[in-house]
């Protein structure tokens, strides 16, 4: 029995339909939810007939005892449910079960059943059923492989040109620029220039003779 149920509003409705103390109410429960697990692990309770699971709770009929009298308190007090399928189910039977019936619901690939709409439990029947099915080893996760570091390749020496890599870079030239030293070329622009120049000093030294 899960924590807190001794004590639940629910389980003394219970006392007070049955006009009995609370252990006895405690342990008709222990028999219903021990029922169960064993013969209707998805909670499907009504599978069986009122009286022999009135039996199984030790609910024997009697003058204190009648039949149906148990099935119809735990009933109002919510600790079964009606439903149109099954007839009775164990109410919010995924929070009461032990992890015995998860495992074996997970690998018969079955589960909970439970009255749509009536549910309390923290977890849906599907969800609680998807947990149960997560594998667990028990291992730490595995460590991420370490980038590895290659080191850079050795530039080649161009086919022709192998003799270039061990002479020593060109000096700057004049203007700042690198390059090979030497006396700076006119450009085009420049000679053009320097033509048109001489042209006109001629023209002059014509006009002046």
């Amino acid at each position: 029995m899960k924590r807190g149920t001794p004590d639940h509003p629910k389980l003394l409705d219970l006392c007070d339909h049955l006009k009995c103390d609370l252990a006895t109410a405690v342990g008709y429960l222990e028999l219903l939810w021990h029922f169960t697990a064993k013969y209707c692990p998805q909670g499907d309770i009504g599978r069986y007939s009122d009286r022999r699971i009135e039996a199984a709770l030790g609910w024997n009929g009697g003058r204190w005892k009648p039949h149906g009298k148990l099935i119809t308190a735990l009933s109002l007090c919510h600790w079964i449910d009606i439903d149109p399928v099954s007839r009775l189910v164990i109410h919010d039977w995924h929070d009461h079960c032990d992890d015995v019936v998860r495992k074996r619901l997970a690998r018969a690939g079955l589960k909970f059943l439970s009255v749509s709409g009536k549910m309390t439990g923290q977890n849906t029947v599907s969800d609680r059923t998807r947990q149960d099915r997560r594998p667990d080893n028990g291992s730490l996760p595995s460590p991420s492989p370490l980038p590895s570091h290659k080191p850079p390749d050795p530039p080649t020496a161009i086919a022709g040109n192998s003799n270039e890599s061990s002479l020593p870079p060109f000096p700057p030239s004049p203007n700042g620029k690198g390059g090979r030293s030497g006396p700076k070329r006119p450009t085009k622009v420049e000679r053009m220039a320097a033509e048109l120049e001489q042209r006109i000093q001629e023209k002059e030294k014509r006009n002046a003779s």
